[in-house]
């Protein structure tokens, strides 16, 4: 299995998955600019799986729509769930609080100078996801494994 969506809500996360061999899929919008204004949930056929993931309360979740560009140049850069997809960007990096203060241009750069970061991308595997998760402290719930009847 391999993630295809992130939904959240706060520090909480559903991570919806779909089979390892699915090359394609998207929701609605899914090629529309900014995803976060538009975008919907991939679409109810490809998902397979989901997880419910709390994220610690002094750890924050930062979605690629939060940080700019990169340290040459700070604008803010909008994507679409399709980049996502194709792996040109992680959805989402989980931060400790503390590593975030003073950060006034919040780059990708930035994000990944921290050893104790964690990132979430699309296609990651179950067991990726869930070790990012425990790593923050947190914990996952709720699984649930579509049906032929679903």
């Amino acid at each position: 299995m391999k993630v295809i969506d992130i939904e959240r809500k706060g520090n909480v996360l559903r991570i919806y998955f779909g089979k390892d061999d699915l090359k394609f899929w998207y929701g609605d919008d899914w090629n529309d600019y900014p995803y976060e204004d538009n975008a919907g949930i991939v679409y109810k056929e490809f998902i397979i799986a989901y997880i419910d993931a709390y994220i610690p309360f002094n750890w924050d979740i930062v979605e690629a729509c939060n940080y700019l560009g990169n340290e040459d140049y700070y604008f803010k850069k909008e994507y679409c769930k399709n980049d996502f997809r194709d792996g040109i960007i992680p959805f989402l990096y989980l931060v400790p609080t503390n590593e975030l203060y003073g950060v006034t241009f919040l780059t990708q750069q930035r994000l990944q100078k921290s050893n104790k970061t964690q990132h979430i991308c699309f296609t990651d595997t179950l067991d990726k996801v869930q070790e990012a998760i425990r790593k923050t402290g947190g914990f996952t719930e709720h699984t649930q494994w579509r049906t032929k009847n679903d």
